[in-house]
């Protein structure tokens, strides 16, 4: 008992020196070292310890005392290509003086993060009691970050002529305003998971079980808003929200069946929440010292808003997800397995992201609404006096749908090959549906269409497993176009045009002169490509009856 507690608190001690992980994606499809070598088919064996995300269930038939940790090493690449379809009806005083930007190139976009890493730790134990072992009930500990991209970085400015855009500051002579800077500039998130959970076996063939996990995410976003409908740099706005939740309690439920000693099956469903977050909205350049100051617009001065930075919140919906697998087992003469290959279908209700509210703090210098409420910040124009226009709530349209994906992979065992100890060989590929609709596709998060493939080799031995995989993650190139003959499609002064191809357009809440019209031109139509490496590594180690 003794070892297992020191070996305890080394795992513990190495997670927490670990950069917790983060969720930008929203997530990826897979976690945990074995499930990505197998192309996330790993519903119906959840034998490990991470099957306190996978399927709970598949706890109930570990013996003893198991401890997994495992790192993944993230590397993405975003391209984006802007393209504009306007036409040259559009009034000559308008997109900076120029009567058109259809045709005009601009820079494609790329993105410059760093590599970064997720850890998981996950522990499933019978406390080394009778009456939990006799009748196969298995507690689960552990915390995790789904895998996904932490960070989106793109340019706030172009160095004028580059192509795809080398990124410099505004200082530089040669600066241009990149050509994305109205979506996205800068994103980043981060999404803890603690659990624990429960796994009972009320026979050798069937068990079920539950995770009670408590949720806790951060954001980070910058962007730049419009102060007039064009395009014009000098009219910019930059716009900055930081914002994190309290404890949002959350959970997991799973069944596993085994009605042949050649097949199991296995469910599991995640339950839906909503990461609410509070937090600030900068409007112009957030200081080291925490204050914001106002972007000095040309021929209007330093616009601000009152509070700057000010009290916001936002609401973010994660979705149900249901997995199903079915799982064939191969054994060889010794009755030990040899092989096995499992296909997952998986379900997510990702259409219940229909966008992000941002709601203002409530704030007794502005005037009531229509249900008595002051939520909004004060535009203050240079004069030092306030605008008309208040700032309300603003939603950010995403408009995804629900999303499938397919998994099949599997593992093959040389039982013989290591003296006390086993070699194993797994490989999978899956692919995962399209959440986004082509015309709400934004920078933010990218859920396009993705082909999997994995990797990767495990070696036991004795009461330890080291294994290492890798997976290739590549989105399917998407070109969001208005279709062919389609007219001009300029800033929204109605009913929105449903012919632009992309709907995703400047966000312009401040227009002295105008004050319904709210925003500007399409930014989304063009070509985006994503692509992503990942490297996973993972030890296990195990105490008292063996369940290997």
């Amino acid at each position: 008992m003794k070892r297992a507690l020191v070996t305890l608190l080394f795992f513990v001690a190495a997670a927490a020196s670990t950069r917790t992980a983060r969720a930008g994606g929203y997530f990826w499809p897979d976690i945990g070292t074995v499930a990505m070598s197998r192309g996330g088919a790993f519903t119906a064996r959840a034998d490990n310890p991470t099957a306190i995300v996978w399927n709970p269930a598949g706890a109930a038939f570990l013996k003893g005392t198991h401890i997994v940790l495992n790192g993944t090493i993230i590397t993405q690449s975003v391209y984006f290509q802007r393209r504009q379809y306007w036409d040259s009806s559009v009034p000559s005083n308008q997109y900076g003086g120029r009567s058109s930007l259809a045709g005009q190139v601009m820079p494609a976009i790329t993105n410059n993060d760093p590599l970064f890493i997720t850890p998981l730790l996950a522990i499933t134990t019978d406390l080394g009691i009778g009456f939990l072992q006799r009748h196969r009930i298995r507690f689960l500990i552990g915390v995790y970050g789904p895998n996904a991209a932490p960070t989106r970085t793109y340019p706030r400015y172009c160095v004028a002529g580059t192509n795809p855009c080398q990124a410099t500051t505004k200082d530089d002579p040669n600066a241009i305003a990149s050509p994305q800077r109205y979506e996205t500039v800068r994103a980043e998130s981060l999404a803890l998971y603690p659990s624990i959970g429960v796994a009972w076996a009320p026979i050798p063939q069937l068990a079920i079980g539950g995770v009670l996990q408590f949720g806790y995410a951060n954001l980070g976003y910058s962007t730049v808003v419009a102060a007039t409908i064009g395009e014009d740099p000098g009219q910019d706005m930059d716009v900055r929200i930081d914002a994190n939740t309290g404890i949002q309690p959350t959970g997991i439920v799973g069944a596993m069946y085994k009605p042949l000693k050649w097949l199991q099956i296995g469910a599991s469903l995640s339950f839906a929440h909503n990461f609410d977050m509070k937090g600030e909205v900068c409007l112009g350049e957030r200081q080291s010292d925490g204050t914001c100051q106002p972007n000095e617009l040309a021929g209007l001065g330093a616009i601000s808003v009152d509070p700057n930075p000010g009290k916001a919140t936002l609401s973010i919906p994660l979705q149900w997800v249901l997995r199903t697998g079915i799982r064939y087992i191969n054994f060889d003469n010794r009755d030990r397995e040899r092989f096995d290959v499992e296909l997952d279908f998986v379900y997510e209700t990702t259409s219940r992201n229909r966008g992000f509210g941002l709601v203002p703090g409530d704030n007794p210098d502005c005037p009531p609404d229509g249900e008595g409420k002051r939520n909004c910040f004060r535009v203050i124009l240079p004069s030092g006096q306030p605008y008309a226009q208040d700032i309300r709530t603003t939603s950010l349209t995403h408009d995804w749908a629900n999303v499938y994906s397919f998994r099949l992979g599997g593992s093959y065992r040389f039982n013989d090959l290591i003296p006390q100890g086993v070699l194993i060989l797994r490989a999978g590929a899956f692919y995962e549906s399209q959440a986004v609709p082509d015309e709400w596709t934004r920078l933010d998060f990218l859920p396009l269409a993705r082909i999997g493939v994995g990797g990767g080799v495990g070696v036991r031995w004795r009461m330890w497993e080291v294994s290492v995989g890798y997976q290739y993650l590549h989105h399917l190139p998407l070109d969001v176009d208005p279709p062919d003959g389609s007219g001009g499609c300029g800033p929204l002064t109605g009913t929105p045009a449903t012919n632009c191809g992309s709907q995703t357009r400047v966000v312009v809440p401040i227009k002295p002169g105008n004050p319904t019209l709210r925003f500007g031109n399409v930014i989304g139509n063009g070509r985006y490509e994503v692509h992503a490496h990942t490297i996973t590594f993972g030890a296990r180690v195990h105490f008292g009856k063996s369940s290997w």
